[in-house]
C-alpha cells in the first residue's frame, strides 16, 4: 500500500506536469526543446506507472487462484525475470536489483501465479528491510540479490533471495535465533510497527511454497549481513501431492 501510494503521488505530480503543458501556447512549447523532452518524460512516467499500476493487481488477484490452482510446467528463471522487472518499477535508482540465474535450468511444475505472488512478496520485505536499515534518513541505498540453481541431486530448483538489510530480527531488534525464524510464517506475527504490516505476506508465502508446491523456504542471516530466503520447490510431483482443491 505504501509503495502503491508513493506511485500515485508521482502520478500526480506527472498529470500536473501534463497539464501545465496542455495549457500553454502551442509556439511556446514548440520553440523550446527542453519543454518538449520535459512533456515527454512526464507522459512516458505516467504510462509507466499505469503499466505498474495494473501488473500490482494482477500479482495480487493471484491470491484468489488459491481456490483454481492450474499447475503447469514453467520456465523459472522467465518467471523471476518478469518478477523482478515489475518489482523495478517500485524502487529507486538507488537499490540495486541483481540477477543470477542457473544456465541449464529444467522446467518446474507450478502453479505460476501464485509463485509470482510469493516471489512479490519475499522482494517487497527485502526492500522494507533496506528501507529500516536506513531509517535515520541518511538516504535508502542497498542491493537484493536473486539467484536460481539446479540441485540435480534431488531434482529440485532452489531460488535464493537475499537483501542488504540488517537481517531477520526479533521483537527486541536482536538478531533471531533459528527457532524465532520459525515463528515468521506464522499467521499474524510481525516485527514491524502496528500500522507497516499485520504479519500476512509471510504466511501467504508459505503457504504458497509449502502447501500448494510440498517444498520448503528456509530463512537465514546471511554471514555477510542481510537476509536470505532459499526457496526449494520440487521439478516434479505426482498428480494429487499439491494443493490443488484445497
Amino acid at each position: 500500500g505504501h509503495d502503491l501510494t508513493n506511485i500515485i503521488a508521482t502520478s500526480k505530480l506527472d498529470l500536473l506536469a501534463v497539464k501545465s503543458f496542455l495549457d500553454m501556447d502551442e509556439n511556446e512549447m514548440a520553440g523550446s526543446p527542453m519543454k518538449q523532452r520535459i512533456f515527454k518524460e512526464s507522459l512516458a512516467a505516467l504510462l509507466k506507472n499505469t503499466m505498474f499500476l495494473q501488473q500490482i493487481v494482477n500479482v495480487y488477484r493471484s491470491f484468489s487462484f488459491i481456490k483454481r490452482p492450474r499447475f503447469e510446467f514453467v520456465d523459472v528463471n522467465h518467471l523471476l525475470t518478469d518478477v523482478v522487472d515489475l518489482f523495478r518499477l517500485s524502487t529507486s535508482a538507488s537499490i540495486d536489483i541483481r540477477t543470477s540465474f542457473a544456465a541449464e535450468m529444467p522446467h518446474c511444475r507450478l502453479e505460476q501465479r501464485l509463485v509470482k505472488l510469493a516471489i512479490f512478496n519475499l522482494l517487497t520485505n527485502a526492500l522494507d528491510a533496506i528501507r529500516r536499515k536506513y531509517d535515520s534518513g541518511s538516504g535508502v541505498t542497498g542491493f537484493i540479490v536473486v539467484k536460481t540453481i539446479f540441485d540435480a541431486a534431488e531434482d529440485q530448483v532452489v531460488v535464493s533471495i537475499r537483501d542488504s538489510g540488517d537481517g531477520i530480527r526479533n521483537e527486541q531488534g536482536h538478531l533471531a535465533t533459528p527457532v524465532e525464524m520459525d515463528r515468521i510464517f506464522s499467521l499474524g506475527y510481525s516485527t514491524k510497527k502496528h500500522e507497516e504490516g499485520e504479519g500476512l505476506g509471510l504466511n501467504w508465502v508459505y503457504t504458497i511454497i509449502a502447501e500448494f508446491h510440498k517444498g520448503r523456504i528456509l530463512p537465514t542471516n546471511h554471514p555477510d549481513g542481510g537476509a536470505e530466503f532459499l526457496i526449494f520447490l520440487k521439478r516434479d510431483f505426482p498428480e494429487g501431492e499439491n494443493g490443488a482443491g484445497a
